[in-house]
């Protein structure tokens, strides 16, 4: 494939876009120091407070949103797309590709319009003690982590067709997902905590969430590669 090189993991060889990876990571780097300048006291006034609004990555309807829903979106729709490519004895069924890639559609839904913010009040309304730390907007961490859980137990036989078929992108999608989460469950935690806060802790976070979703989005591409060429 023009444009691509490869890295080895988990068994096997990932295609990767360098010029797709540096650019995702150029743009993430861009967004840190934007809510650095915009969001630190050095642009009075309201055009400054207009765009730290704009650029703050701790809030909803911002860049940093927006292209955090991007991303998963892409995976979304990259998923899908592969499962047009399914078809092998030893690969997942195509409809597990489209119940994947409709899962990260929905993250995308969820980053844009803050479905798991909304979600953690009314649960946290609902029963205080559910939400870890005390605190109304880590409810969802529960919620989520159970779902997920529950999904992944009842598919874990496609899981596993999955995880063999595409032994190397699996290692780089879970990976990605790690440091996803480690952003958005770990660091969080420790702001709720009142252990690690301010704009350090923000940044740390959302560069995780961002870098994580990029390293998913490249195991993504990977499997949509591995898949044509079965």
């Amino acid at each position: 494939m023009r444009g691509t090189q490869s890295f080895a993991l988990g068994g096997g060889a990932i295609p990767v876009r360098p010029t797709l990876l540096a650019g995702l990571l150029a743009a993430e780097a861009t967004l840190v120091l934007l809510y650095f300048v915009t969001n630190s006291g050095v642009l009075p006034g309201a055009l400054g407070h207009r765009l730290g609004v704009l650029f703050d990555l701790d809030a909803e309807q911002s860049v940093g949103a927006w292209f955090s829903a991007s991303q998963l979106l892409v995976i979304g729709l990259t998923l899908w797309s592969a499962s047009e490519r399914m078809g092998g004895a030893d690969q997942p069924a195509p409809w597990f590709l489209r119940l994947a890639g409709a899962g990260f559609v929905f993250l995308s839904a969820d980053e844009a319009a803050a479905v798991h913010e909304a979600l953690s009040r009314a649960v946290y309304k609902a029963s205080p003690s559910v939400a870890p730390f005390g605190h109304e907007h880590s409810a969802w961490v529960v919620v989520y982590g159970v779902a997920a859980f529950l999904l992944v137990a009842f598919f874990w036989p496609q899981v596993k067709r999955f995880w063999r078929a595409f032994p190397a992108p699996s290692a780089l999608g879970l990976a990605g997902a790690a440091v996803l989460l480690a952003g958005a469950t770990g660091l969080e935690s420790l702001g709720y905590l009142h252990v690690f806060m301010g704009h350090v802790e923000v940044a740390l976070e959302e560069t995780l969430e961002m870098v994580g979703a990029t390293l998913m989005l490249l195991a993504a591409l990977a499997v949509k590669d591995a898949a044509g060429r079965s």
